[in-house]
């Protein structure tokens, strides 16, 4: 069986590696990669896994994101068409997708004949203090209870699906249709979601919302609303987790210690 994994990338070079090697290490046979105008090593370090036979990469120059989805639908479709997938995982460079037990590969080789797209919850980690210059997960051990989105609403699961030539994905990822088999809710994958890692990664994603003419999603609106409404610098004091209340967060429930991503990446000695 063969999984193939598409990725966005834009701007990623803190998370990108990893989530590379770690999808990698759970059974991915190959990558598709669309670039979209990265200012910083994003473009050096695909370059790098393409120059191994590891991973296509499409560099795309659009600036309207809206059209994203399109973007995601061809790497879905050159997955099947072009490197033979049996499974394609649309992902996202701060997500990974965590197999309660095996690999993704062993789970996604046992989803029934019938099935043609699953989706899988998500699990959002919270911002925390970084030391040392340390990486993003060597902190990141604590996750919401009670994963939500910029709007406050429960945080969508992602879909991966068989592989097909005529395959449709929706923006986010959040769905995928295919002309064959059913499509099921489950839990034998949990995605691991990092979306805010520190002062530089917020920042420049906060200058790229404003800079854009038109934010087509009502995630990215609130979260450049909130922004512009005070600053970059009190948005990021709110959401990042001091000691203080953290302890309140684990106190009221709210927040969870969760080292299981930490521990394994440390395995991997990248």
């Amino acid at each position: 069986m063969k999984v193939v994994m598409t990725l966005l990338v834009r701007d990623s070079e803190d998370i990108l590696r990893e989530n590379l090697e770690y999808h990698f290490s759970q059974g991915v046979d190959f990558v598709i990669a669309t670039e979209h105008r990265s200012c910083d090593l994003s473009p050096e370090i695909l370059r790098s896994y393409e120059k191994e036979g590891k991973l296509e990469m499409i560099h795309e120059r659009d600036d309207d994101i809206s059209d994203s989805a399109k973007w995601v639908t061809r790497m879905s479709q050159l997955a099947s068409t072009k490197h033979g997938a049996d499974w394609v995982i649309n992902n996202d460079t701060d997500e990974f997708w965590w197999p309660e037990s095996g690999t993704i590969k062993d789970v996604l080789s046992q989803v029934p004949l019938r099935v043609g797209v699953v989706k899988y919850p998500r699990e959002q980690f919270v911002l925390r203090p970084q030391t040392n210059n340390s990486p993003f997960w060597e902190c990141m051990t604590v996750r919401q209870s009670q994963p939500t989105n910029a709007l406050g609403s429960p945080l969508p699961g992602k879909s991966c699906h068989r592989g097909s030539p005529s395959v449709l994905v929706t923006s986010g990822n959040h769905d995928a249709t295919i002309d064959v088999g059913d499509k099921i809710e489950a839990q034998a994958i949990q995605i691991l979601h990092f979306p805010w890692r520190s002062w530089k990664q917020f920042s420049g994603k906060m200058q790229l919302l404003a800079a854009l003419p038109i934010i087509p999603w009502p995630t990215w609106k609130a979260m450049d609303a909130r922004g512009r409404e005070t600053s970059f610098e009190s948005y990021y004091n709110d959401l990042l987790v001091t000691e203080e209340r953290l302890s309140k967060g684990l106190k009221s429930g709210e927040l969870l210690k969760d080292f299981r991503f930490r521990d394994y990446m440390q395995n991997l000695n990248l």
